[in-house]
């Protein structure tokens, strides 16, 4: 486990690289530019990852940790579903910063690497999404009583998909509220 201090600096280099990445290019970009926007050596940025292509491993860490400080937030209403997308939203809004070039490369990255990134069943924060969307369906907040496991499944698949026609269309669309468009019809969220 990464001390306080450790993941402090990961963060900032992820957070320099995707700027990086998105200001000047992704193919234009040099560990050595990372290095001189974050203020660390090499030998500092190796020790956290091995090449640039590799940050994409942990691109969504930012949203994880910042998570994980506002969960108790989020969690002090009843609305359930609102809480869902509360959190859910915090990883869309990483992906709409960090713009459609380099999401598309992290797509690349995550299919070049076999990372388990978009699957359903590796997402960081599956179990906190069940329970939430469970508490929705027993208030009556959705009225689709499918098995929590298979709408989470649902729910990444159908991002992914949003994801990648945003990406792919230059964000001519508000990913926020085009999921949250399709995420209510198949929750089917009673207004």
């Amino acid at each position: 486990m990464e001390d306080n201090k450790e993941l402090s600096t990961k963060m900032q280099i992820i957070k320099a690289a995707i700027k990086l990445y998105k200001k000047y290019g992704y193919s234009n970009i040099t560990v050595q530019d990372i290095c001189n926007e974050v203020g660390i050596t090499r030998s500092a940025f190796y020790y956290h990852f091995k090449s640039k292509d590799d940050i994409f491993d942990d691109f969504y860490l930012y949203s994880n940790t910042y998570a994980l400080d506002k969960i108790a937030d989020i969690l002090s209403s009843n609305d359930y579903i609102e809480q869902f997308y509360s959190l859910f939203n915090m990883y869309l809004e990483q992906t709409m910063e960090a713009g459609p070039e380099v999401f598309g490369q992290l797509y690349k990255h995550s299919i070049d690497k076999k990372l388990a990134i978009f699957n359903p069943k590796e997402i960081s924060m599956r179990k906190v999404y069940e329970a939430l969307l469970k508490k929705a369906q027993d208030s009556g907040q959705i009225l689709n009583k499918s098995p929590v496991s298979d709408l989470i499944d649902a729910v990444v698949y159908v991002t992914d998909g949003i994801s990648l026609l945003w990406c792919s269309s230059n964000s001519s669309f508000d990913l926020i509220e085009e999921n949250r468009r399709i995420l209510d019809t198949l929750f089917i969220v009673n207004k």
